[in-house]
């Protein structure tokens, strides 16, 4: 081996301890340093700060170059996509992963698999972390959406009944809040009270509604007219409770 050949051999050992070196301090791949090495030699080179002996490269293809430093800039700024978005998440503001799918998308189809070939772990890792995160945003969608819908249907239980015509709807939706609750495993004691009042609430809607009538006529002095409707609120009462609550436990309002 010549002289020459014996120095450029000592040296390449040199980079390679230093290589190692850097990996260990930055905790970076052998593919992140080596790209950032060339990224930094091109800018030398581009500023002539230094002469390269282009008999050292007869066998490298200057496209080569341009297409290591695109992919590693696009790497770069899909991790940057990744942490900015991780980090909104965590903080719980708006978030939108379709952009990393789409640039990940973009490093895959704009290179050849040839140059793409020494990225291949790394680019797996981040199409790892971004199904990950694309994962964690749709469940999340779907909690923010089941949690929008028990608002809602709360919403509509708890309005004022004036006819039999609210009280059915206000049982259905009891029904589907009950469903939606079950379905989720989250039907606690506290759910149960809500749903229970409500149900009651809805039972002695038509006993009110005679107790009413039946106090103004006894205010008329219509006293066996007042008799007769307070016995129909009792009737009612029972028979409503019954369906609705599911008891026979009704308060008693024959007074």
């Amino acid at each position: 081996m010549d002289e020459i050949s014996s120095e450029r051999l000592v040296m390449r050992n040199e980079i390679n301890k230093f290589i190692a070196q850097l990996q260990e301090y930055t905790k970076g791949s052998k593919s992140d340093i080596a790209s950032e090495m060339l990224i930094a030699l091109s800018n030398l080179t581009s500023n002539n700060e230094i002469n390269v002996n282009t008999d050292s490269f007869k066998h490298f293809d200057s496209s080569d170059h341009h297409e290591t430093e695109g992919i590693w800039m696009s790497i770069k700024e899909l991790r940057t996509e990744i942490k900015t978005f991780d980090s909104d998440f965590k903080k719980g503001k708006e978030t939108y992963s379709g952009y990393m799918s789409s640039s990940l998308g973009m490093l895959n189809s704009d290179y050849t698999p040839r140059a793409l070939a020494p990225y291949k772990d790394e680019i797996q890792a981040l199409s790892s972390e971004i199904e990950a995160l694309l994962k964690k945003e749709a469940a999340l969608e779907q909690q923010r959406a089941y949690e929008s819908e028990l608002s809602s249907l709360k919403q509509d239980i708890e309005r004022e009944i004036y006819s039999m015509a609210t009280v059915k709807s206000i049982l259905s939706r009891i029904k589907k809040l009950t469903s939606l609750l079950e379905s989720e495993h989250r039907l606690t004691s506290d759910e149960v009270e809500f749903i229970i009042f409500h149900k009651e609430r809805c039972a002695v809607h038509r006993a009110e509604k005679k107790t009413k009538e039946a106090k103004t006529a006894e205010e008329n002095g219509k006293h066996a007219k007042a008799q007769k409707l307070r016995d129909e609120a009792y009737s009612f009462l029972k028979e409503d409770w019954s369906k609705i609550v599911g008891n026979e436990e009704y308060p008693d309002i024959r007074q």
